[in-house]
């Protein structure tokens, strides 16, 4: 499968699956993890490092949309857009 064709059967694959995607970024990087629907915070913290979901304190979660109104993470918080877990 090559370009178009191999991004179609993706995308449906994570459809099917009810895939979702963690992203993360600071300053100097930004990273990608795929979770399964369902899964709690604890659970999806343990795909990114087994010692995350060991030592599980919260998440702060925000939408994409929200985090690019809000402009910040700060300003999100700000805004009561950021949800706690």
């Amino acid at each position: 499968m090559e370009g178009k064709r191999t991004n179609q059967y993706i995308a449906s694959n994570y459809r099917w699956r009810t895939i979702l995607t963690i992203h993360l970024s600071h300053e100097l990087e930004s990273k990608a993890w795929t979770i399964l629907a369902g899964m709690t915070a604890p659970q999806a913290a343990g795909v990114i490092h087994s010692d995350f979901e060991k030592g599980f304190i919260r998440a702060e979660m925000v939408s994409y949309d929200d985090f690019v109104a809000a402009g910040s993470l700060a300003a999100a918080r700000e805004k009561r857009l950021v949800k706690i877990t």
